[in-house]
């Protein structure tokens, strides 16, 4: 492994880092939302969730570019984890707004 394809490594590690940030952001929003019933207020907490995953979805995206473009240096469970966000996140963000 080369210099050049350890710093896009590095940087797919940083990106997957930053996704499970925005995340975990999403998901505190979520849970924020299912546990304050009484909150007349509650339906704006859905706007975390969605900014969440929408600011997640890039970083993980990107990480998925960058593992792509060294998937012959690194191994196949590396790539999965990896990959596989952008897939979990992006899909049902697709589907969300294809079926609207």
């Amino acid at each position: 492994m080369n210099g050049l394809q350890k710093h896009r490594l590095a940087m797919a590690v940083v990106a997957v880092l930053v996704g499970v940030g925005f995340a975990a952001v999403a998901a505190y929003y979520a849970a924020v939302y299912f546990i304050e019933v009484e909150n007349p207020l509650r339906d704006e907490y859905l706007v975390g969730v969605a900014l969440g995953l929408l600011y997640s979805f890039p970083a993980f995206a990107l990480a998925a570019l960058l593992a792509a473009s060294v998937k012959k240096v690194i191994s196949r469970t590396l790539y999965c984890v990896l990959s596989v966000p952008a897939l979990i996140v992006g899909v049902p963000m697709l589907l969300h707004n294809l079926l609207r």
